[in-house]
This record gives C-alpha cells, sequence and structure tokens, in this order.
C-alpha cells in the first residue's frame, strides 16, 4: 500500500514539473526531481531514464555518483 502510493505521489509531482516548466513562478525541475526521488530506482520509468543517462556517460555505473574526471578546470 506504502508503495503505491509513493508511487502515485512520484508521478504526480512528475506531471505537475512537467506543467509547470513554462509558469515562470512554479519551478518546475525541482517537483520532477522529488517526483523522481520518490519513485525510486525500482520504478521502469526511473530506470530507463539511468540507462539512458549510463549510455551517454552522464552518470557512473553506480548511479549515485556523477563522475566529472574529464573536465578540466
Amino acid at each position: 500500500m506504502l508503495r503505491t502510493i509513493r508511487g502515485v505521489c512520484g508521478i504526480v509531482l512528475i506531471a505537475a514539473g512537467v506543467v509547470a516548466i513554462p509558469i515562470p513562478v512554479i519551478p518546475g525541475i525541482p517537483l520532477i526531481v522529488a517526483g523522481a526521488a520518490m519513485l525510486g530506482s525500482d520504478h521502469p520509468l526511473i530506470r530507463s531514464g539511468r540507462t539512458w543517462l549510463q549510455n551517454r556517460g552522464i552518470l557512473t555505473q553506480e548511479g549515485n555518483k556523477n563522475e566529472l574526471s574529464n573536465v578540466q578546470g
């Protein structure tokens, strides 16, 4: 039951974030991030997004660290 409630809340937050992106008063990106955090990595939507980021080298295979070794400053 708790997993279902978290899933519904996560999807609602992501949908609200997508709707709020063009609106300057409500920040959409934090809502999308909060929704992704609510869904967790076991949800197929988040898992496919994480795989997409890993295939492009944006995320490491662990998924919790952002590898910035190629950036030289």
